[in-house]
């Protein structure tokens, strides 16, 4: 901040903050309250520093700030003024369905959908006794039995699962491996299995609920990289304002490093159409906050 006309006898400034907006106090109205003095002491003869830093705030929110002038007659009008953090990276997104010609992306997720994936990767390394990475169809089909049989719950999403693939479990969980090994190669990765479950819906929990303060954002350490693929990151816990919209942009040309957007939402996920049946395709997800600045 500066003085409103150079040469104003100025003894100090007084700088209020009234938190995100939307908030309000019991009688209704914003509550400010000073977070700064310029300078501290209010001495005249000491030099201004005309900033301050306001620190823990949420991303992707707007805050409401005031600040006015003092002198010797007193203090002078308030200028008010309302700033927006930047938003976060969402989460490296996770195909969450997929056909010839559509994908569906998702990069918002409760805590439940987390914690089931959890689960599900026990599932994944008690099969993969000899930590090679890959697990066989002997493998698969023995911790499936294993677990399924001590899980009602687990029980009844395979077969559910495998009777919308035209799959009969009666005979054993071997079944499943051919529909959930994707190359070929006689061993399933935790991505071919991790992107099965997610595809017949493991995990899945109510979109609105994960948009509140217990949803997942990205940490610090995936902000480097934006860019999805089939695979996932695990993130950690962020609070961000639901106020975000979320661009979903096509690579163009990976050499030259281009992409086009195709989709804008404020949800957390989104359906890409008209995509040519057995090409590969590279998307990445960047959020905008109420300002429309990209975080």
């Amino acid at each position: 901040w500066a003085p409103a006309k150079r040469g104003d006898l100025i003894s100090f400034f007084s700088l209020e903050f009234a938190g995100p907006v939307g908030f309000v106090s019991s009688s209704g109205e914003a509550k400010y309250h000073e977070v700064c003095r310029d300078p501290p002491d209010a001495d005249p003869h000491n030099s201004f520093s005309f900033r301050f830093i306001q620190s823990n705030l949420v991303p992707g929110t707007t805050y409401r700030f005031r600040i006015r002038a003092f002198n010797g007659y007193g203090p002078g009008s308030f200028t008010y003024k309302t700033f927006t953090t930047l938003t976060t990276a969402p989460i490296q997104p996770k195909v969450t369905r997929l056909a010839s010609d559509c994908v569906t992306l998702r990069w918002i997720f409760s805590k439940g959908f987390f914690r089931r994936f959890e689960e599900l990767k026990k599932v994944f390394l008690l099969a993969d006794g000899d930590h090679s990475g890959q697990v066989s169809r002997e493998e698969l089909a023995a911790v499936l039995d294993d677990r399924a049989g001590a899980s009602q719950q687990l029980r009844d999403f395979l077969f559910k699962a495998a009777a919308g693939m035209g799959i009969d479990l009666t005979h054993g969980y071997g079944a499943l491996f051919d529909a959930i090994e994707g190359d070929d190669d006689g061993g399933l990765t935790w991505e071919e299995f991790e992107s099965f479950f997610l595809a017949v819906g493991w995990g899945n929990a109510s979109l609105a609920a994960s948009r509140t303060n217990n949803s997942f954002s990205v940490s610090q350490s995936l902000r480097a990289s934006m860019v999805s693929t089939a695979s996932a990151l695990k993130p950690s816990v962020s609070k961000q304002s639901s106020d975000i919209t979320y661009v979903v942009e096509r690579c163009e040309s990976e050499f030259e490093g281009t992409y086009r957007e195709i989709l804008r939402t404020t949800t957390g996920q989104g359906t890409v159409h008209r995509l040519e049946p057995g090409k590969s395709y590279r998307f990445r997800v960047y959020s905008l906050n109420a300002a429309g600045v990209a975080g």
